[in-house]
């Protein structure tokens, strides 16, 4: 799961306009997160061997995994960033522009704290 937090915190750091943090922050809220590879292989497989599943059972599993590891780090992002995600949220639907830059920051900020620290176990 570290390789997977790693990948969303690059995607923050490199992001330099508010649309591409935006982009980088829903990675970590709504499925497929960063699994879109694993997916496609997935679909891939399942188009290559028809009805015959049981070739497709390491993609179907990768898949899985991904998705998995992806739920549990938006549950450990969402319950320490609550807050600060509603205010987001808040701005995002309610269109407060000049505020908006700021709660990006403050959210992406807390993430950033979230996926630098180890999972609790």
């Amino acid at each position: 799961m570290k390789d997977a937090d790693a990948t969303v915190t690059t995607a923050l750091a490199a992001a330099h306009t508010l649309e591409e943090q935006a982009r980088a922050l829903s990675m970590l809220f709504a499925p497929p997160f960063e699994c879109q590879q694993a997916i496609d292989a997935h679909a891939q497989c399942m188009r290559t061997n028809g009805k015959d599943f049981s070739r497709c059972t390491a993609t179907q599993d990768a898949m899985d995994s991904c998705i998995e590891n992806g739920e549990k780090r938006r549950f450990r992002i969402e319950s320490k960033c609550r807050s600060k995600r509603r205010i987001y949220m808040s701005c995002l639907l309610q269109g407060a522009g000049h505020e908006f830059p700021v709660q990006m920051a403050a959210l992406a900020d807390c993430v950033r704290e979230v996926l630098d620290s180890p999972p609790q176990s």
